[in-house]
């Protein structure tokens, strides 16, 4: 049974996955959205990254530096007001 905070991520992730990117930030997320990514400073999608506009950048430094062959999501657990995604991608190449 899904809960409504698993319904939301799935329709977060259907749009992301459907290359909807800024749908999804305008839909989703606010200037209070905060995404922290702790990789080392050469990767362009380490570091914090605040509200939609950070998301876009953050959105952006991937694209710019792999390709995503595939990505799936296996499972989206919720319990109160925290949810973990469990899934899976594949690169063909990585230009970092």
């Amino acid at each position: 049974m899904s809960s409504p905070g698993s319904e939301t991520v799935r329709a977060f992730y259907d749009l992301f996955l459907a290359g909807k990117v800024e749908e999804v930030a305008r839909v989703y997320l606010t200037d209070t959205f905060v995404l922290t990514n702790p990789l080392p400073a050469p990767i362009p999608f380490g570091g914090r990254f605040e509200g939609v506009a950070g998301f876009l950048e953050y959105v952006a430094g991937i694209a710019a530096a792999i390709e995503i062959e595939a990505f799936t999501i296996d499972e989206i657990l919720c319990e109160s007001d925290r949810v973990v995604v469990e899934g899976r991608e594949q690169d063909r190449k990585s230009v970092v």
